[in-house]
Order: structure tokens, then C-alpha cells, then sequence
């Protein structure tokens, strides 16, 4: 019987035999389909309930569910924004994905101090990279909070970006250990 589990242990060894052998590039996309498996397995762990063995009292199963929420939660963030580590252009790409809707709640709020799509672009790009020129501001609580907000998931997914393309390019360059 399948299990995301199974398939986990597999390219868990898989990805041990190309470490072992220097080839970090195999050993790199068969860690990312092993966490894929786990991410999957966590969100469908709830199908686990029917097995005779998982009898768990109302309270206990509560606590799993959310313990399995936030965990499942994680999971997807890693595996949408950088792809474990292992895809780090995916950071670039969210990153564009949010200035540009950021840049439309700016500019399509009639409230927002910007007043062009060339100057909510601008703002929002400013924010994004915490520049903070200060050449504009927003005047109302949600726009300032959406734009602190923004500047928060910049410094994450650049973060992401630089340390998954700082380790995929010292593990391209490592000497070979023979």
C-alpha cells in the first residue's frame, strides 16, 4: 500500500547514496521530493484516523489536528517560497508577485498617497527592499500597516533567496573528497 511516508524513507536513502557519492546536484532534488513527501504526508495524515490503532480521545485528536495545521502550514510556505532550499528562484518570483500586487492595492486605494501606477510601483518596490526613501508616505493606519507588512516579507524572502542560492552554490563548488 502507498504511503507518502514510504516514499519519504526512499528518497531520504536515495539522497544519502548521491551525498555519499559527491553528486549534490541528484542528492539536492531528491531531498526536495522527500520533503515533498513528508509536506503531503503531514496535510493527509488526517485520512490516518480510520486505522484501528490511532484511537485518540476528542481532546487529543484537537491537539494533532492543530499541531498538524501549523506543521502542514510550514510545509507549504517552505515548499511554495524557496522549494525547501532547493529551488531558490522561487523566492525571486514571489518576490515580483508581491510588489506587483502590493502596487495595485496602492495605486486602486482611493486613500493612498500614491497617485499613479508608476508611483505605487516605486513605493512599493521601496518598501519591499526597506529602503524607506520617505519621499511618500501613506497617511492611513491599513496602508501603513500593509506596507510595514510588505517590508516584512521582503526581508524574508530575500533571506530565503540568498541562503537557498548561497548553499546550492557552495555545494556546486565543494572540492570532491576522494
Amino acid at each position: 500500500k502507498f504511503s507518502y511516508q514510504s516514499e519519504s524513507d526512499f528518497y531520504k536513502e536515495v539522497t544519502n547514496l548521491f551525498a555519499d557519492s559527491n553528486d549534490y546536484t541528484l542528492a539536492g532534488e531528491h531531498y526536495y521530493r522527500k520533503r515533498k513527501a513528508l509536506m503531503l504526508e503531514s496535510i493527509f495524515s488526517w485520512k490516518h484516523f480510520s486505522n484501528e490503532k490511532f484511537r485518540l480521545n476528542k481532546k487529543e485528536k484537537r491537539i494533532f489536528n492543530v499541531k498538524t495545521f501549523f506543521k502542514g502550514i510550514a510545509d507549504v510556505f517552505n515548499f511554495l517560497c524557496w522549494g525547501f532550499g532547493e529551488k531558490p528562484s522561487r523566492a525571486l518570483v514571489i518576490s515580483f508577485v508581491v510588489i506587483l500586487l502590493s502596487s495595485c492595492v496602492y495605486y486602486f486605494n482611493e486613500r493612498s498617497s500614491t497617485q499613479t501606477l508608476t508611483e505605487s510601483l516605486y513605493f512599493s518596490i521601496v518598501s519591499f527592499t526597506t529602503l524607506g526613501f520617505g519621499d511618500i508616505t501613506q497617511k492611513t493606519g491599513f496602508l501603513r500597516l500593509f506596507s510595514a507588512l510588505e517590508s516584512l516579507s521582503g526581508l524574508v524572502l530575500m533571506g530565503l533567496f540568498l541562503a537557498g542560492n548561497a548553499s546550492k552554490t557552495k555545494r556546486k563548488y565543494e572540492p570532491n573528497q576522494n
